[in-house]
């Protein structure tokens, strides 16, 4: 029996990721990465890499506390998430939106 080892032969490989710019959130976050200073693939990666290691905590920040959501909102001040609301939503992905 052999193991199928699905990257064989491949040198890189792609992931698309859509965002829906009709969505406030996903549009400032689609603005931020077509910046010409921002290498998403970079971004990405280092986000995935720090998320399996362990070393991203979100617990009690959100999109609001980044850079680029500093940006004055008609919303109330986002509440702290605890570990459990951050992740289950969104399949165990480390968000607060």
């Amino acid at each position: 029996m052999h193991d199928h080892d699905p990257y064989r032969g491949k040198t890189r490989v792609n992931r698309p990721v859509s965002f829906n710019p009709r969505d406030r959130t996903q549009r400032m976050m689609l603005e931020y990465i077509d910046r010409e200073d921002v290498n998403f693939s970079g971004l990405v990666k280092n986000l995935l890499f720090t998320y399996l290691t362990g070393n991203l905590d979100l617990s009690g920040r959100s999109v609001e506390d980044s850079p680029v959501g500093r940006q004055e909102r008609s919303k109330p001040e986002p509440r702290p998430a605890s570990p459990a609301s951050v992740k289950e939503p969104f399949g165990g992905m480390p968000v607060d939106f």
